[in-house]
């Protein structure tokens, strides 16, 4: 479980240090595969979560569920 969970954990902060990187910056496979086809977000919508009222885009992987977590307001009851 150690193992499993070090692993995902590092490959999700990588995930993350690529969201703020433009695309010259990320590795190709990055930008043009994984962005690309969703498994990592990318600047746009990441940068989202960096904008005032900051109330929404906290998932920093892929960003799929944001919409939904942000529309039931997961978040937001966590935070309260």
């Amino acid at each position: 479980f150690l193992i499993n969970f070090s692993v995902f954990e590092i490959v999700s902060q990588e995930f993350h240090k690529w969201s703020h990187m433009t695309p010259s910056e990320c590795p190709w496979w990055a930008n043009d595969i994984l962005q690309k086809f969703k498994v990592a977000i990318n600047r746009a919508p990441h940068a989202k979560h960096h904008m005032a009222p900051y109330e929404g885009n906290y998932c920093l992987v892929s960003g799929v569920h944001n919409e939904w977590l942000d529309n039931t307001g997961f978040f937001r009851r966590l935070e309260h």
